[in-house]
């Protein structure tokens, strides 16, 4: 895959099979986590059970191990024994099942795929190019990774960074970028990022980036 490829396709199935088989870019699981939570966190909770609601937020709190054991067991008792398992439930056992993947259960990759095409299938047509944009958002792009000087990780700049993954407050991506500055930094990808708009969510690459997360 070229990088073209990787900032232009509009289909998540390549770019995810070409993680699969890297040996260099692979992501981390709590990486996978993160976009099958992202992709997952579009369905509009007005829609689902309580449930469904309770395995995606499962899923997100296991990517950052603040999840029991017992949580994902009682989770995988009620999933596999409820009387009416919706497709939108069965995209929460598959975010789940990402985070499972640690202690051998399944692919996280996979699946993350998973994920991905129950939502499509449960979404408007243009869900997998909206995935991709997801994909790149979590991973940025693996053909010019960006490095953080130490100097510009100040308290003030941590502080805002950590505020923002714990309370999605993205609007404030602008205001990182800015104290990022006042700390010294000067790289445009970071900037930018925190700059652009469109759609940011839990694991932007920048805000784990400043945050020391992988």
């Amino acid at each position: 895959m070229t990088e073209e490829e990787w900032l232009t396709t509009s289909n998540p199935r390549p770019l995810l099979k070409w993680l699969q088989k890297s040996k260099r870019h692979k992501p981390t699981m709590r990486k996978m986590a993160m976009f099958a939570c992202a992709c997952a966190g579009r369905l509009n909770v007005r829609r689902l059970d309580d449930l469904t609601i309770r395995g995606l937020a499962l899923a997100e709190r296991m990517a950052d191990g603040a999840a029991s054991l017992e949580e994902v067991r009682q989770f995988g008792s009620e999933s596999l024994h409820t009387k009416s398992r919706s497709d939108f439930l069965h995209i929460a056992v598959w975010a789940v099942r990402v985070c499972e993947a640690d202690v051998g259960w399944s692919s996280p990759l996979g699946s993350a795929l998973s994920v991905a095409e129950w939502m499509a299938a449960a979404m408007k047509k243009d869900e997998p190019a909206i995935q991709c944009d997801l994909l790149r958002e979590v991973l940025g792009n693996p053909y010019r990774p960006v490095s953080l000087d130490t100097a510009w990780r100040t308290s003030n700049v941590i502080a805002l960074a950590q505020a923002i993954y714990d309370e999605k407050a993205f609007d404030r991506l602008p205001i990182l970028a800015d104290a990022l500055e006042d700390a010294g930094c000067d790289n445009a990808d970071i900037l930018n990022h925190c700059r652009e708009p469109g759609e940011h969510v839990r694991g932007c690459w920048a805000v784990d980036l400043v945050l020391g997360k992988e």
